[in-house]
């Protein structure tokens, strides 16, 4: 048998905003939630039993729980999953007694200009009026692993990460910084440049995941222009009015343009590094080839990822008879492309059986729809008459 090993508990951390100002520790954004409840700072984390635990399990080449989003991924056949992207970046491939974090993943704010219907008010605070309403609706919209009651789910105002003195003398170090949000562009400024001006510009490599719709002040162009590589992933499930179904609050025009400054802006690097985050949801099943000719047209990568939670717009929730005419719908978009993400999407479809949910997600997106007045059956009859979403 192969044995299984992630860079990422020995070389990454990924650290995010969590409820009153708290921290979360986890080795990646694609870690299981809940397994390293009560680690507030670095220092809990790093001692943590189920992170010591993890740790062991990939010396001894096994996959651990928490893992089983890149379990998932890699059976579809996948050479793209996170697992292997660390791996490949931070090229250790087997543990060399080497633990030195040389990656973090920073989600510093959940101030966003949007309410995307993947998102919660963890990571934009503008979806916290449609979680009140849906609570009033009997609804649970917690995000994570473990059933909570709704009376209890935290609804999240505005949060902000603490920078902390680990994270000020660790950030001169690093090869490479990825900073999320909310939406990155919309950090405060003084956070911002405490986290630029405290990085080695000369030689990391700086990647902002944004939604594409804010940008910058010159103060933060200023100082991007001396980082050694700059990545911009923009976040892209549909094109036109599917954007702007998926990502709430934008406008496709909008995007467009901004995008276009971009490319301009990223004319001054070497070796630019622009590319399309795709999430794959019930809504935009059907929706990822035409963002895939999009982004080739454009000369863009994608990396298409699959949401597991909230579990009701997991892919997994559709029924035998809707995952047919998903499957037939996908095969005939295919061409040189498509191909490959298609057999991707497909494989991931039909391999778990959460059918069972299909009500609740049907419940919840309609509520959902009560709430931000869009309606998916009237915008994109042809997906409804398939997915069966909206009325």
């Amino acid at each position: 048998m192969k044995k299984i090993f992630c860079a990422a508990p020995f070389k990454s951390i990924y650290i995010d905003k969590g409820e009153n100002s708290s921290e979360v520790y986890a080795p990646c954004c694609h870690t299981g939630h809940g397994y390293f409840d009560g680690a507030a700072t670095h220092e809990e984390y790093i001692n943590h039993p189920e992170f010591l635990k993890m740790k062991q399990q990939f010396k001894d080449g096994v996959w651990p729980d928490p893992c089983q989003y890149c379990v998932k991924s890699e059976a579809t056949g996948t050479d793209d999953s996170p697992r292997l992207q660390h791996n490949r970046y931070f090229n250790y491939h087997e543990y060399a007694g080497d633990d030195k974090i040389e990656g973090i993943s920073l989600n510093i704010s959940n101030v966003c200009n949007l309410a995307c219907g993947i998102c919660s008010s963890k990571h934009s605070f503008k979806k916290k009026k449609e979680e009140q309403y849906l609570l009033s609706k009997d609804i649970d919209v917690h995000f994570y692993k473990r059933a909570i009651p709704p009376e209890s789910t935290p609804t999240y105002v505005r949060s902000v990460l603490k920078i902390d003195d680990w994270l000020l003398k660790t950030l001169p170090n690093l090869k490479g910084l990825s900073l999320g949000g909310g939406e990155p562009f919309l950090y405060n400024d003084t956070d911002h440049l405490t986290i630029l001006n405290t990085l080695n510009l000369n030689t990391v490599d700086l990647l902002y995941t944004t939604n594409g719709t804010i940008w910058p002040k010159d103060k933060i162009l200023n100082e991007l222009r001396k980082v050694k590589t700059l990545q911009l992933a923009f976040s892209v499930d549909g094109v036109g009015d599917q954007f702007e179904y998926a990502r709430r609050l934008a406008k496709w025009d909008k995007f467009s343009s901004i995008i276009l400054k971009w490319d301009d802006f990223l004319n001054e690097y070497e070796h630019p590094r622009p590319w399309i985050n795709a999430v794959v949801s019930v809504h935009t099943i059907l929706w990822i080839p035409a963002v895939l000719e999009w982004a080739h047209a454009k000369n863009y990568d994608v990396q298409h990822r699959f949401l597991s939670y909230p579990k009701y717009l997991n892919i997994h929730c559709f029924p035998t008879d809707i995952k047919d005419k998903i499957v037939d719908n996908l095969d005939q978009k295919r061409n040189d492309i498509t191909t490959k993400v298609i057999d991707e999407i497909i494989a991931w479809l039909l391999k778990e059986d959460m059918s069972s949910l299909f009500s609740t997600t049907q419940k919840i997106c309609m509520e959902s729809e009560n709430f931000t007045g869009l309606n998916y059956a009237k915008m994109f009859p042809e997906e409804n008459s398939i997915l069966l979403l909206s009325k």
